[in-house]
């Protein structure tokens, strides 16, 4: 018997157990007996229920109908902050010494300047017009970076393969 008071309510509301207890039931008529009995509430509870789904249903409906315009964004859930953002240029280090000379723009490299892509400017005299290699300074500039070559640092290795494959 209690296995099919069990299937019974295998198919029956949830809600249904809490009113009926099946499990106080011996036997299947005892358990139609209670059925009989709560018949108004079980249909009353049933009828509540089915309104909350379809006020759910329908709410659903509405939501998916609602179209949002293409411009407006999906607004999220967590709070935006906003931070700065810091770019740097191409071959651009920290450690970069002042440049040595006085610029000059009179000098402008052929094809793409270091300024059109990006690059940090010439090492040397700070134009951006030209590449450290077509500066006119860059020998005499060279020999004074050469003697401090043993307290560069990876970060500055880096920048400068950068800013050489951008030149070569």
């Amino acid at each position: 018997d209690s296995e099919m008071i069990m299937e019974i309510m295998n198919g029956a509301p949830a809600n249904w157990t809490s009113i009926l207890t099946p499990h106080l039931c011996a036997s299947v008529l005892q358990f139609q007996a209670s059925i009989k009995f709560h018949e108004d509430s079980l249909m009353r509870e049933n009828r509540g229920f089915y309104r909350r789904y379809q006020a759910h249903v329908s709410a659903v409906d509405a939501n998916e109908r609602r179209e949002r315009p293409a411009y407006q964004k999906k607004r999220s859930s967590f709070p935006s902050s906003r931070r700065q953002v810091r770019a740097h240029l191409i071959g651009q280090s920290s450690n970069l010494p002042k440049p040595q000379f006085p610029r000059d723009d009179s000098n402008v490299s052929s094809g793409r300047t270091p300024e059109a892509l990006g690059a940090r400017p010439c090492k040397y005299c700070g134009s951006a017009k030209h590449w450290d290699n077509d500066c006119r300074h860059a020998r005499k500039g060279e020999k004074r970076l050469r003697v401090n070559k043993i307290s560069v640092d990876e970060e500055d290795i880096a920048a400068q393969d950068a800013y050489d494959d951008l030149y070569y």
